[in-house]
């Protein structure tokens, strides 16, 4: 399956596994697979063995970063308890209103280790607001480089030195 292959991977193992490569790029046209390669150009010595058996790399990375950006707060945190006796769930509120971020835990009663079916189930719901600004020029270069970096070291784990 194409979304399987993973094209920038495949790209880079032909480079470095051919010396005569300098460059490949693999698209998909409809159903067909367009593999296009560009041969390195080199002068060759004879007497030179210095360069033999060194790999060179060369990766690009471009690294996109959007002006308009979203702020999120959280506005307001509630709490919501349900009170648990055996098999029956008794709410102890009216009406349970759904939040942006939702959390439940329950806190059972023990007694001397043993787990009783009596206890508490706490839902916090978490409600946010979104606010939309643009960045300034300074901190636009400074997320790109961030994002870049990110990228550089997330793509280039795979290669062995």
């Amino acid at each position: 399956m194409w979304s399987s292959i993973d094209t920038d991977k495949l790209e880079w193992n032909i480079m470095s596994d051919f010396d005569d490569i300098s460059w490949v790029h693999i698209n998909r046209s409809g159903t067909t697979t367009i593999v296009e390669i560009n041969e390195a150009v080199t002068e060759s010595k004879a007497d030179d063995d210095s360069l033999k058996g060194v790999k060179v790399l060369r990766k690009e990375f471009e690294s996109v970063a959007y002006r308009k950006q979203n702020r999120i707060t959280i506005t307001d945190i509630k709490e919501y308890r349900k009170l648990i006796f055996f098999s029956a769930q008794i709410p102890l509120y009216f009406n349970l209103q759904q939040g942006d971020i939702q959390e439940e835990q329950s806190d059972m009663l023990t007694v001397n280790g043993v787990e009783l079916p009596i206890g508490i189930i706490t839902k916090t719901q978490k409600y946010l607001s979104f606010e939309e600004y643009n960045l300034t020029d300074d901190e636009l270069e400074k997320l790109a480089k961030k994002s870049s970096s990110t990228l550089k070291k997330r793509s280039l784990t795979d290669i062995q030195w």
